[in-house]
């Protein structure tokens, strides 16, 4: 039973560690739309050397909102893609394979009155 309760034990501290890093990846997803538009515009405004107003913050909010859907749908497309190519070369390889000799659908009869399974 000790087995049991150290195996549970080892799969509880497996899935807190889970759980916290899942919370983290959640945590850093969510705050990197507003780090890049922070860093963004303090670059624009370090480079252009000139204070930002709002006819160039607005915009910008609005252009960064807009791209905040396709940047997080991009990691489950590259995801996707790696999994179709893996697919496909699996795919190809299996039809790259000699083709097996034919064999019959019924066993050979070598018995004398024809009969090829017999139950006693």
């Amino acid at each position: 039973m000790s087995k049991v309760t150290t195996t549970r034990a080892d799969e509880l501290r497996l899935l807190q560690k889970l759980s916290v890093m899942q919370a983290l990846v959640n945590a850093i997803s969510s705050s990197i739309p507003f780090v890049m538009t922070l860093a963004t515009l303090g670059t624009y405004s370090a480079v252009a050397q000139q204070p930002l107003t709002l006819q160039v913050v607005f915009p910008a909010i609005a252009l960064f909102n807009i791209l905040r859907a396709p940047v997080a749908d991009l990691p489950n497309a590259v995801t996707s893609l790696l999994t179709a190519r893996l697919s496909l070369r699996r795919l190809q390889d299996f039809m790259l394979l000699d083709e097996l000799p034919p064999r019959p659908v019924l066993p050979k009869v070598d018995s004398q009155d024809g009969v090829a399974v017999r139950l006693r």
